[in-house]
């Protein structure tokens, strides 16, 4: 009997980006034919516009993550719809986070150092305990960042308030260690829904008809 291929997503929400990476990895698996893909194939694959997957696949090359195959168009000039790529360097399950000109992506990297402090933090804790913990662990983020992140997790029900901010003091929570689900620090979506990237279901705002 075969043996069943590694499995390359990881639990929980995927995002388009793991989508696409974990497609790219498919592709080059041993019981493919070949290594060679295409954004159309990754397109297909991970159900992403193709636009999105060309400005990924651009990134990851630029990155050095991939590399380049110009298929051959009549007349002369390469069509950017048909080039090819094929993996030279995999990294695991975890997709790397590069711009379309590949430079690091880092507003996730925040929300899980954010994501860490809260978690092994064993009391109360502030927005400048967390701001401080982002920048020991060599991160650059705002207060006000913090603090909109802090707002979400708390709707959510991540952390609870401790004590309320008064004025020239600020307000204090406490992790809720109920709803310590995961490694994967919870999303903040362009809807403005908070999303558990370990369970992939969407927290808050709860669902219409759902108890609150």
């Amino acid at each position: 009997m075969a043996r069943k291929s590694a499995r390359l997503e990881r639990a929980g929400a995927l995002t388009p980006r793991d989508r696409m990476w974990a497609a790219i990895r498919q592709l080059n698996g041993p019981t493919m034919t070949g290594s060679i893909f295409s954004a159309a194939e990754i397109a297909h694959l991970s159900q992403q516009h193709h636009d999105t997957v060309q400005s990924y696949l651009q990134g990851l090359a630029a990155a050095g993550y991939i590399q380049l195959h110009e298929a051959d168009r009549p007349h002369g000039r390469p069509l950017r719809a048909l080039f090819q790529y094929h993996l030279v360097r995999d990294v695991g399950v975890d997709a790397p986070r590069v711009t379309g000109d590949g430079k690091p992506v880092t507003a996730g990297i925040i929300n899980e150092q954010l994501w860490i402090a809260m978690r092994v933090c064993r009391g109360e804790f502030d927005c400048i305990t967390l701001t401080q913990a982002v920048r020991d662990a060599g991160g650059q983020v705002s207060i006000r960042t913090v603090k909109t992140y802090v707002t979400f997790l708390t709707r959510a029900g991540y952390i609870a308030i401790a004590a309320a901010s008064k004025p020239g003091k600020q307000a204090r929570y406490r992790f809720n260690r109920t709803r310590n689900t995961g490694p994967r620090a919870p999303l903040i979506t362009r809807a403005k829904e908070v999303m558990d990237a370990n369970t992939g279901a969407v927290v808050w705002p709860p669902a219409e008809g759902a108890a609150r």
